[in-house]
C-alpha cells in the first residue's frame, strides 16, 4: 500500500497500528517519484509546450525558463528537482501562468501559527535544519519547518554533508509558492484585503524604480494604516517582515 498526505502517522500515539510504515520521503532512489522532471516535461508535453508558446507569443526557450521559474524547485535529495504535477497540468488546461497549487487551499493553520510563534518570515529562506524534524512529528509541539516542508511550502536545495549530521537548506521551492504564501502572510499579519495586496506590491516596485518616494509612502501608509491596532507590535523585526513581505 502506498499511501500518501500532508502530515507523517509514525509515532502518533492514535495511528500505532500504523507505525510499521516506511517513510520514503527522503529515500534517493524515490526523489523524482512524485513530479514532473525537466526531461519528462518536454518529452510528454510538448504539443501543449508549443500551443502555450503561441498562445503567449513567446519562444519556446523563454517559456521553457518561465515555466521553471513559476513552477519547477521541489526537491527531496537537494540535487534532483521536479516541477509540480498539479500546477503543470493547470498552465496547460488554462494556458496562462496563475498561482494554482496554492489556490487549491488556503493555509488558514499555518498563518495562526507562524504568528503565534512570532517567526520572522525572512527566516524562512536559506534555512538550515537537522534530519531530526523530519523524523519525528508532535502534533501538541509542531516544529513550523518540519510542517512547512510536510505540507509543500518549502522544500530541501541543498545537504551540508560537512557537518557531524546532515544538515538541510530549506527554500521555496518556486515563485508561484513564494509569492502566493508571502501574499497570505501579508494579509494574515495586517489584514489588508488579499486582492488588493499584490497591485500594491506592484505599483512600490514600480515607484522605487522611478524613484518616486512621495507615491511609494502613499501606498506604504495606506497599506499600514490597515493594520487594527492590537496587532501593532513595538519591535523593529515586525516591521523589517512586513517590508520584506510587500517587496
Amino acid at each position: 500500500i502506498f499511501l500518501t498526505g500532508v502530515s507523517k502517522f509514525s509515532r502518533v500515539s492514535i495511528f500505532s497500528e500504523l507505525n510499521n510504515l516506511r517513510d520514503i520521503t527522503l529515500s534517493k532512489q524515490f526523489a523524482t517519484m512524485l513530479g514532473y522532471t525537466q526531461d519528462e516535461l518536454e518529452s510528454y508535453f510538448g504539443q501543449h509546450i508549443q500551443s502555450l508558446c503561441f498562445e503567449l507569443e513567446l519562444k519556446k526557450a523563454h517559456l521553457l525558463a518561465q515555466i521553471k521559474h513559476w513552477y519547477n524547485g521541489y526537491s527531496w535529495n537537494g540535487k534532483d528537482r521536479v516541477y509540480n504535477p498539479f500546477s503543470i497540468l493547470n498552465l496547460f488546461t488554462e494556458q496562462q501562468f496563475d498561482n494554482y497549487w496554492f489556490a487549491s487551499g488556503t493555509p488558514t493553520f499555518l498563518m495562526k501559527l507562524i504568528k503565534k510563534t512570532a517567526l520572522d518570515v525572512t527566516e524562512f529562506e536559506n534555512q538550515k535544519v537537522s534530519k531530526i524534524i523530519f523524523d519525528s512529528y508532535n502534533i501538541e509541539t509542531l516544529d513550523v519547518f518540519a510542517l512547512l516542508f510536510q505540507t509543500g511550502y518549502l522544500t530541501i536545495t541543498s545537504i551540508d554533508k560537512k557537518a557531524r549530521t546532515l544538515q538541510y537548506v530549506l527554500n521555496y521551492p518556486n515563485f508561484e509558492v513564494k509569492e502566493a504564501f508571502i501574499t497570505y502572510l501579508f494579509e494574515s499579519f495586517t489584514q489588508n484585503e488579499l486582492g488588493k495586496i499584490q497591485p500594491a506590491a506592484e505599483n512600490l516596485r514600480t515607484y522605487l524604480e522611478e524613484e518616486n518616494l512621495d507615491g511609494f509612502m502613499n501606498i506604504i501608509r495606506a497599506l499600514f494604516a490597515k493594520i487594527p491596532y492590537p496587532l501593532h507590535i513595538q519591535k523593529e523585526a515586525y516591521y523589517h517582515s512586513l517590508f520584506y513581505m510587500i517587496l
